[in-house]
């Protein structure tokens, strides 16, 4: 599970034909990085549909003001596929502890024929080779108001 050590009570699973996979080490976080983050790599198969999941507890402070929402984006191989920002202590709370999304589709836009659509997350077919998918957490660096 992808957690940030520094920020208790935030985890994140990829799942795979609805089973957690095995998270291998990612890159570093940059030097001088302003917002904490983590990395981590995991096995893919080819042509197969992957989840992310995300699961915040009351470990996690709310407590920077009362207006405080928690938000995630989903960055698949250095793309941004998908964001939420809907994670609040009254979620929490209601959850019995805990407050969980899963992110398995992005929307899309295209140029071309104007037509918006959506897509749920699949991994490429690869021809040769085994190719691994970086999952990125990023947290605010404030507090957003919504």
């Amino acid at each position: 599970m992808a957690v940030l050590d520094h920020i208790p009570g935030i985890g994140v699973v990829v799942r795979i034909r609805g089973d957690i996979v095995e998270e291998y080490p990612g890159p570093q976080p940059y030097p001088g990085a302003v917002c904490p983050y983590t990395s981590k790599f995991i096995e893919s198969f080819d042509d197969t549909e992957f989840s992310v999941g995300i699961a915040v507890d009351e470990l996690y402070d709310f407590a920077r003001d009362e207006d405080h929402c928690l938000c995630f984006s989903v960055t698949v191989d250095g793309e941004r596929l998908a964001a939420s920002c809907d994670i609040t202590q009254e979620n929490v709370t209601a959850g019995y502890g805990r407050a969980r999304r899963t992110v398995d589709r992005a929307a899309s836009y295209d140029e071309w024929t104007g037509c918006s659509y959506v897509q749920k997350f699949r991994f490429p077919i690869v021809e040769r080779g085994m190719t691994t998918t970086t999952t990125t957490t990023n947290l605010p660096c404030t507090p957003q108001l919504l």
